[in-house]
């Protein structure tokens, strides 16, 4: 992950989180704070910053660096900043219950002038002098992890990965559901254990480096799925958001064609009624009988043409030659082979002979069925 999306991802971090932060190199551990306080500031959150440097004036000077108006949040103290002399060592010893009491202390105090919550970030280091209390900082991370959960409160304590042995960064994993590695926020923490399933009497244990190695592997790997899951899930949101959208268009355009065609057909059979038919009852009324003959196909033929009932019909002989389609016509307004023949000007057998292969391709050769009766049903 870029440092650009590291800054973001820290963005994502909220009240309620206890987050164990190993980094690496000094640009995460900029970028990672520029983001961690600048959102603090920009949510209306009271950020207290705990330096193991002996001076405070070290650690602004460092702000100073990369945050803009450094000076301003300091000056209206939403920026605070403390060593771990006043925070985690006073009285020259550490006490994990004293340093609960400080946080609520100062959340409180935060709440009452107005801001949202706390947003507490602290430097470690001081874990690793032989101070009295140090060996209870496990401790002290399960107890935390409690404490902000559920409070407007999110805590981010930095562990050097250059300076901290393996076995006691995973021994702090344990304690923290929340991990970032490097600038990678992992939320399901899979090595975390909630402090009421911990052992109390459980004696510490040496841990190779390479199981460390592993360890953060894992958590690097499992955090790339999970990045690539969701991922994969929006691209498949995207994706079915577009397929309703088209599906839409579709069934609107369809709605549009539908009607036109219904438009079409009603303005074709009111044409075929008002037009066509008055004409072929003159051309009966006046002609010999062999033309009224005709002159009834025609109009026969026009009526059912104009039909909506007529659709299937067509669908159905669309496998038809030119000629098997006239005979059908002819067949479906009640003409026998014979007066087919007479009509087409066409020898019986031929007209026989189309008979077949219109039954054929029908799929009814073989069923006693009537071909006049069967297109009728069409």
């Amino acid at each position: 992950m870029s440092l650009r999306e590291g800054g973001q991802a820290v963005a994502s971090l909220h009240t309620g989180d206890h987050v164990c932060w190993l980094f690496h190199t000094q640009e995460e551990h900029r970028a990672v704070l520029r983001t961690f306080i600048e959102s603090g500031i920009e949510r209306n959150e009271r950020v207290l910053y705990i330096t193991e440097s002996d001076s405070t004036e070290n650690l602004c000077r460092y702000l100073r660096s990369f945050i803009a108006d450094c000076d301003v949040y300091l000056q209206r103290r939403q920026l605070v900043v403390c060593t771990s002399r006043d925070a985690f060592l006073r009285d020259g010893y550490f006490v994990p219950e004293r340093m609960l009491i400080l946080l609520d202390a100062e959340r409180n105090r935060a709440l009452k002038e107005g801001y949202a919550g706390l947003r507490v970030t602290g430097e470690m280091v001081w874990a690793l002098r032989d101070v009295p209390g140090a060996d209870r900082l496990t401790e002290y991370a399960s107890k935390a992890s409690l404490f902000v959960r559920g409070r407007e409160c999110v805590t981010l304590w930095q562990y050097p990965t250059d300076t901290f042995e393996s076995d006691a960064l995973l021994d702090l994993l344990t304690a923290h559901p929340v991990v970032m590695l490097g600038t990678d926020v992992i939320r399901d923490n899979l090595y975390y254990v909630p402090r009421e399933d911990l052992q109390e009497d459980t004696e510490p244990v040496q841990v190779p480096a390479r199981v460390y190695t592993q360890r953060m592997l894992s958590l690097a790997r499992y955090q790339r799925l999970a990045r690539e899951l969701g991922q994969t899930r929006d691209a498949l949101t995207r994706t079915e958001e577009e397929l309703a959208r088209k599906t839409a268009g579709l069934r609107e355009l369809l709605q549009q064609v539908n009607g036109q065609r219904e438009r079409i057909e009603t303005e074709v059979e009111r044409n075929v009624r008002n037009l066509l038919l008055p004409l072929l009852e003159k051309i009966k009324a006046s002609h010999a009988s062999e033309d009224r003959m005709y002159a009834e196909l025609l109009e026969a033929t026009l009526t059912a043409l104009s039909s909506s009932s007529h659709r299937h019909l067509a669908e159905q002989i669309e496998k038809l030659t030119a000629r098997e389609i006239e005979v059908c016509s002819l067949i479906h307004n009640g003409l026998t082979t014979k007066e087919v023949a007479r009509v087409l000007n066409i020898s019986l057998q031929t007209a026989e002979t189309h008979r077949k292969k219109i039954r054929k391709k029908l799929g009814i050769s073989k069923k006693s069925v009537n071909l006049a009766a069967y297109l009728k049903k069409l």
